[in-house]
Formats: C-alpha cells, structure tokens, sequence
C-alpha cells in the first residue's frame, strides 16, 4: 500500500499542513509522518463502517431465518396463548407477577434487569409457590 501511496500522489494530501499553525514550519520528515497517519485513519473508518453493516445484515440475516422457520409461528403462538390463559383464568398470579417485574421496567413492557433474568424467575417462581401453599392451607383450615 506504501507503494501504491508513493506513485500516486493524492491531490488532496498533496499541500497537507499542520493542524496546528505554529510560529516555525514543521520539518518535511514530519509532514510526512502525518500525512501518512492521516492516510491510514480514512481507511480505518471505513474498515469500521464496513464492520457496523456486516454485523448489522448478519442480524438481519439471522432474524428472517429465524421467522421463516415453520417452528416460529408455533411457538408464538403457544406463547400468546399461555400468556391469554395466565391473564384471564389467574388474573391475581399475572399481577404478583407484573408488581414484581415493575422495578425493572423502563417502559411499559420492556425490562432492564441488572443481574440474572434466571434469578428474578426464580424469585417470582418462589413467591408464587408461596401464594400457593398459603392459599392451599386457608383451604384447608376452612373445612
């Protein structure tokens, strides 16, 4: 590439001066010193932008095959369909579950969680079991 940059002069370094005016010229060892820096970075942003669009079509990528797999459309809506039961048959577990998941929201709906989401499910998990056991045993003393 120092080859290349040698034969063909580029019209637009050509006259590169400092950045910086300072009261004595820079020596031309030093010009060229940044002129060649200066060379290099263009490049390195475009290696960047390149990088940032290939990452950016492979999740693309990645999302269409993931709706075009038969599977998908299944899963969604075996998904609407537990989430359309929890809500409507167990109305008092879904609003345990959202006062426990509302210190995470950002938003209505989405969740930033600091730690684990494994560990939050198992809190509510166990927060429920409890609501169970205590809701079996006032059955119980009932009768």
């Amino acid at each position: 590439m120092r080859r290349l940059y040698q034969q063909e002069e580029d019209p637009h370094t050509k006259n590169l001066t400092d950045l910086i005016r300072t009261p004595t010229a820079r020596p031309v060892a030093q010009l060229e010193q940044l002129r060649s820096r200066r060379w290099l970075f263009s490049p390195l942003l475009q290696r960047r932008a390149q990088a940032v669009h290939l990452t950016t079509a492979l999740y693309d990528g990645l999302s269409l095959a993931e709706r075009a797999d038969p599977s998908h459309a299944l899963l969604k809506r075996a998904g609407d369909q537990a989430y359309d039961e929890l809500v409507h048959r167990h109305p008092d577990l879904y609003q345990r579950m959202r006062a426990h998941l509302a210190r995470f929201e950002t938003s209505y709906g989405p969740l930033q969680i600091p730690g684990s989401r494994t560990q939050v499910r198992e809190q509510i998990f166990k927060e429920l079991d409890r609501t169970a056991m205590r809701a079996q045993t006032g059955v119980l003393s009932r009768r």
